[in-house]
């Protein structure tokens, strides 16, 4: 991404400005600024935390009118981007997010004007890069607080998928 386009991408959040679009505007700075494929220790964290995953109700908040049974797929292959982020962010793109935590992927459904869905994931599950380093550098400046690696794989409400199946509409 060009600094224009960045530039450009800011400058519309900042001019929408209720709660909501303020929290948007958080969460696009931040997934431009961590964006990015994962390091080989990002992976191997995720892949620790993911071991010790037990079984979740997976939710995930999305553009409404699905149905039980259909097929969430990543933005690259649908060329979705209800929130105007996928020039800003394209490594984000391909796969599907997803929350065991309902109150934050309701956030995303009504940032989608859509609906919030429980899903089964589909293919390898990996913590969300982005949020991934965001908590890294929370515990850094935090004195360790916000981040506690015993149980990291709690403390994490941002992960992703490759698809997932929708299974319930909530």
């Amino acid at each position: 991404m060009n600094e224009q386009d960045r530039h450009e991408l800011i400058e519309r959040h900042k001019r929408e400005f209720s709660h909501v679009h303020i929290i948007r505007f958080f969460h696009a700075a931040v997934a431009i600024e961590y964006a990015g494929p994962m390091t080989d220790e990002e992976q191997a964290f995720s892949d620790a935390a993911v071991e010790k995953l037990g079984d979740f109700i997976w939710f995930h908040g999305g553009l409404s009118g699905r149905k039980v049974g259909d097929l969430l797929l990543p933005a690259s292959e649908t060329g979705s981007d209800p929130r105007g982020q996928n020039t800003a962010t394209p490594d984000r793109t391909t796969h599907v997010y997803m929350s065991q935590n309902q109150k934050e992927a309701s956030k995303f459904a009504r940032w989608a004007e859509g609906d919030l869905y429980s899903i089964d994931p589909i293919g390898v599950i990996e913590i969300d890069p982005t949020w991934l380093r965001l908590a890294m550098v929370m515990c850094v400046r935090g004195g360790g607080l916000l981040w506690q690696p015993k149980n990291h794989h709690l403390a994490c409400d941002h992960w992703r998928c490759d698809r997932a199946e929708v299974v319930g509409i909530e």
